[in-house]
């Protein structure tokens, strides 16, 4: 990381007139229906900052905890201990004007209402227990052993090059992100929880049969779209 990205320079601007992201005022849900399916396709979403903000290698490693692998705090909640779904997992959707955390999942229609309940225990637990240090060490390694990965091809550099120029970010981001990354703490990742996670609103989108979870969905949030699909 150090042998390309210290060193190297770059000019140019890059500039974008867009309006900024409204923040959520409550949460809602938005339900695909689907006649007769045998699962629920959940997605959930909060809103987080972008790689400019100091806190986001917290956020990077937060969201490996919670849904980075198959050792993370959702798959092992939803699919070792509950036997839910074949896989739970949380994705850190990074952009310019506005990023979020998404979890998705695929449940059984019968679990579903039960596996929503379970994502948001896990979420919390996140925000007033304190994770490992086991935990964090891993998810450590993990993330500093992307960027390497990430960075081997020109291809990649080249893509990371791009990244850098559109956040306006110096050259030296990656190579300092690593070092960030490194002096992450359990209570830095339990307060960045708190921020994304606790009480916070959230978009819930769910692809299933709405005649069966249509009686107890409301408690979730505000249903502001119920659309059909073949």
């Amino acid at each position: 990381i150090n042998r390309y990205w210290t060193t190297s320079t770059v000019s140019g601007e890059v500039s974008f007139d867009l309006p900024n992201v409204e923040p959520l005022n409550h949460s809602t849900v938005n339900i695909a229906h689907r006649d007769g399916a045998f699962q629920s396709s959940i997605v959930l979403g909060f809103q987080a900052f972008d790689r400019r903000n100091p806190k986001f290698p917290e956020l990077t490693l937060l969201t490996q905890i919670l849904g980075g692998g198959l050792s993370s705090r959702l798959n092992s909640k939803l699919r070792e201990e509950k036997g839910y779904t074949y896989g739970a997992f949380a994705v850190l959707d990074d952009n310019l004007f506005g990023s979020s955390v998404l979890i998705r999942t695929d449940v059984g229609t019968a679990v579903t209402k039960d596996a929503i309940h379970d994502i948001q225990e896990t979420l919390e637990r996140l925000c007033l227990d304190p994770i490992s240090e086991v935990e964090l060490n891993l998810a450590k390694q993990y993330m500093i052993g992307s960027m390497i990965r990430g960075s081997e091809s020109a291809n990649q550099k080249s893509g990371l090059v791009q990244m850098c120029l559109l956040y306006g970010l110096p050259l030296s981001y990656f190579a300092d992100l690593g070092a960030a990354l490194q002096q992450c703490t359990v209570e830095s990742i339990k307060d960045v929880a708190k921020e994304i996670f606790l009480n916070k609103p959230y978009v819930l989108g769910i692809c299933g049969d709405l005649k069966e979870i249509n009686q107890y969905i409301e408690q979730f949030g505000f249903v502001t779209e119920a659309s059909s699909i073949l």
